[in-house]
C-alpha cells in the first residue's frame, strides 16, 4: 500500500483511534492512519509522468531439432506407407511428392529448417 509514495514526499504520519477515528464511520473502527504529503507548489502544476522499464532477452540452446525439406519429405513417406492403403491414395493427399512440377512443390524442395 505505501509502495505508491515516495518517502521524500511524507511530512507527517498520525494514526487516529477512538473517538477521533469516528468520522470516518465503520471503515474507521480499528483505527484510522493519516499520511501527509508534500503538496505541489503553486508555480509548478504541470502534469509529470516517469517510467521505469525492463528489458531482458532469453536463448535457449537446448532446442527441439527441426526436420529440413528432405527430412520431412522422408518422414511424409513413411507416414504414407503406414496410414494410407495405397500409395495412390497418399500421393492424391501428397501431389508434391510424386510430381516435381506441382505448385507446391516449391514449399519441400529447399533445405533449410
Amino acid at each position: 500500500m505505501l509502495q505508491g509514495y515516495n518517502i521524500m514526499d511524507i511530512q507527517n504520519i498520525t494514526l487516529l483511534k477512538g473517538a477521533e477515528a469516528s468520522i470516518y464511520g465503520s471503515l474507521g473502527s480499528n483505527g484510522v492512519i493519516m499520511i501527509e504529503t508534500d503538496g505541489a507548489p503553486s508555480n509548478d502544476l504541470e502534469t509529470k509522468i516517469s517510467f521505469y522499464g525492463q528489458y531482458s532477452v532469453n536463448w535457449n540452446n537446448k532446442r527441439i531439432p527441426l526436420m529440413n525439406g528432405t527430412a520431412y519429405t522422408s518422414y511424409l513417406s513413411d507416414v504414407g506407407m503406414n496410414y494410407f492403403d495405397d500409395m495412390e491414395s497418399f500421393f492424391n493427399d501428397f501431389p508434391f511428392l510424386n510430381n516435381p512440377d506441382h505448385i507446391y512443390n516449391y514449399l519441400y524442395r529447399h533445405n533449410t529448417d
